[in-house]
């Protein structure tokens, strides 16, 4: 196993770190980084490791695996998105009232229209409110407050909203006023009621993969309540992960609901895992929360004519909330942005362009969010996207295209977000209308295929271990990966990375982005003088790069200052000649990770679970089955290899479950295909 090797050379201690280091050879490309700065500023100085790994984890960890860990069959361990988007899918919500029969008519200001169907749906249980084909004027902001409620057109090329605000409205915010109110204003705002003024104080450390808190009181806190959990930025904390960010800027939150209490002994069982750790020593404490529950907005077109930095949709405090087959134009700031949410969604949906593309502007994802989806998604000539920052925890990211931004993990301790099967692109032209747009040469990305702040920005700040990026196609100007701690165990699967600019090598790592795992990529560069990976800074430790391949570029695999932890199956190519195909994109096993870990379980305690392994590549002939092991449980684990035959063969008896996942090694010999057997006793 891969994993093991680098932690026993990484775990071993720091004098045998570092005789490694000292026998590694910097190139002089290493030392001209060394001599100068690196892009937004000169990296700080770090121990190596910056701080203890707790991230780095193989299936054979059975004492550190918690239920927010997934073995994934390919032999890593994952984070857990078993509960992502909108709980139970988006509903089919039935149309409880016609916008036209309030008296909305095409070219009329309906915003205020809107509210007033959405009060009359809501006091009556819930529902959607249907607008008709044709095109209305949208003169106001709209808020949202009702649960159960959704404002759906007659489909995108039907109905069309145009937001003109400033334009008509005399007493229109400034965009001064705009860009310093909180939440940030919207076309369409989902807004939840204000937090709970009560802090309810841990008494007991809150860590990685618990379902419980322990409080220092209660209160009148009840099972199905919802809360904010918050970790406060402390000079202690910002020291451990060297942040010199302003602010709360490393912002450590996220949303919970509780589904049990103990009056007694103060503690709160959870719906679902922590996914990082909240100390006491810190101030950590929770506020209840009311949020806008199962509200949407569907099928139509916005145009923003309106040029203000207005979000077309904004959330504060909303959960299981959606926008769906929704098209945006020309927003103001950003088409749809998911703020202090939980289980929302975007799906099926087009953003195009945007009128501003400065600081905090022209952003597609998710802040200070936790489990949140985007899905089939269009994005053209946006800024950052995907994106998330400020706290965004657990969120998904797939099967979506994005047009001349840039994927980022923007600030705050962004923490286990996946992003998945996400196309790159160079920025859009032309465009098939003839509807004025802001053309930019850049659209103020930073032109990295992806990117991730450090620790020493003092305008963002690092972010949070074990992000994912699998099977996505990736195209830049700059370096297809630009990797800045301090932060661990990330991990690129999969992926194809398409880099076409001078200068630009194909993934660069500092400031303490250590015990990462690079596999099974492809990297594609143009400049013949950079490598595939180089490693700016020496806390860079505990690196894993296998079986990637490089085409061009200065056909090194490694550069820098420090060498990778594993270097295993890597293979540098020559670079493609004028007309020659690019190399495909790696087939992944599984196809999509997300979906694996979505597909039903076996029950709790099963009486039999069944594998069925063919044609395993391993020559060592090593079949590794995992399954989920419960407490008090014991298990017979059975052997054929033909089904109509039965299962005759025991391969062992009395197997302890050793929760949270079981793990067994068996060796079937010279046949093609084995079938297995688990049953509970």
């Amino acid at each position: 196993m891969y994993r093991k090797s680098a932690r026993g050379m990484f775990g071993s201690g720091l004098a045998l770190m570092l005789v490694l280091v000292s026998g590694w050879m910097p190139s002089a490309l290493a030392d001209q980084y060394a001599a100068g700065g690196s892009w937004w500023g000169t990296p700080i100085p770090m121990t190596a490791p910056p701080f203890v790994s707790e991230y780095q984890l193989t299936p054979e960890d059975v004492e550190l695996l918690t239920p927010a860990d997934v073995v994934g069959p390919d032999g890593l361990v994952y984070p857990n998105w078993r509960k992502v988007g909108v709980q139970g899918g988006i509903p089919d919500v039935p149309v409880a009232l016609h916008l036209d029969d309030l008296g909305a008519v095409q070219l009329m200001d309906i915003s205020g229209l809107i509210e007033e169907a959405c009060e009359i749906v809501g006091a009556s249980g819930g529902g959607a409110v249907l607008i008709g084909p044709g095109t209305y004027y949208l003169d106001e902001l709209v808020t949202i407050s009702q649960s159960n409620v959704v404002i759906r057109g007659s489909g995108r090329e039907s109905t069309r909203l145009i937001f003109r605000y400033s334009l008509v409205n005399q007493n229109a915010m400034t965009s001064w006023a705009i860009t310093n109110t909180w939440p940030e204003p919207a076309a369409f705002m989902f807004l939840g009621d204000p937090l709970e003024e009560v802090d309810r104080y841990l008494a007991e450390d809150g860590k990685r993969g618990d379902t419980q808190l322990k409080l220092i009181d209660v209160g009148d806190l009840q099972p199905g309540d919802k809360f904010l959990l918050r970790a406060p930025v402390t000079a202690r904390w910002q020291s451990i992960v060297y942040d010199q960010s302003y602010g709360a800027w490393g912002t450590k939150t996220a949303h919970y609901e509780i589904t049990a209490v103990d009056a007694v002994n103060d503690i709160l069982t959870l719906s679902q895992p922590l996914r990082i750790e909240y100390p006491v020593i810190d101030g950590s404490y929770l506020r209840r929360l009311f949020p806008i529950e199962r509200s949407g907005l569907e099928s139509m077109t916005i145009e923003h004519t309106d040029k203000l930095p207005l979000h077309t949709v904004c959330s504060q405090w909303a959960w299981n909330c959606w926008v769906k087959d929704l098209r945006v134009l020309n927003s103001g700031r950003s088409g749809v942005h998911w703020s202090s949410a939980k289980w929302c969604e975007v799906r099926d949906s087009e953003f195009d362009s945007t009128w501003n593309h400065g600081g905090g502007m022209a952003y597609g994802g998710f802040t200070q969010t936790t489990d949140c989806l985007m899905e089939n998604c269009l994005w053209i000539n946006y800024r950052h996207a995907p994106v998330v920052q400020f706290g965004a925890q657990g969120n998904v990211f797939r099967n979506s295209t994005f047009e001349g931004s840039d994927a980022q993990w923007h600030a705050g301790w962004s923490t286990e977000n996946l992003y998945e099967n996400c196309t790159i692109l160079p920025a859009r032209t032309v465009f098939a209308d003839s509807t004025p747009r802001d053309i930019l040469p850049a659209y103020g990305t930073y032109r990295f295929g992806m990117y991730s702040t450090p620790s020493h920005d003092t305008s963002h700040g690092p972010n949070g271990p074990r992000n994912v990026v699998y099977n996505c196609d990736v195209n830049s100007i700059r370096d297809g990966v630009y990797a800045r701690g301090a932060s661990e165990n990330w991990l690129f699967l999969h992926n194809r990375f398409n880099v076409y600019g001078n200068g630009a090598g194909g993934f660069y790592a500092e400031s303490g982005f250590f015990n990462t795992i690079i596999r099974n990529n492809v990297f594609i560069l143009e400049d013949e003088t950079k490598p595939m990976v180089f490693l700016r800074t020496a806390d860079c430790v505990g690196i894993e790069l296998v079986d990637n391949t490089v085409y061009g570029g200065s056909g090194t695999i490694v550069d820098g200052v420090i060498d990778v932890a594993i270097n295993e199956g890597n293979q540098a190519m020559p670079a493609l000649v004028s007309g020659e195909a690019y190399p495909a994109r790696p087939l992944p096993n599984p196809s999509s990770i997300y979906d694996w870990q979505r597909i039903p379980g076996p029950p709790a305690k099963p009486d039999s679970l069944y594998f069925a392994i063919e044609s395993a590549s391993s020559s060592s002939r090593e079949i590794v089955l995992y399954w989920q092991g419960e407490p008090e449980q014991t298990y017979t684990l059975q052997y054929s290899e033909n089904l109509t035959d039965g299962f005759v063969n025991v391969i062992a008896s009395d197997i302890q479950a050793t929760p949270p996942t079981n793990v067994y090694v068996h060796k079937p010999g010279t046949a093609t295909r084995w079938f297995y057997r688990l049953v509970s006793e």
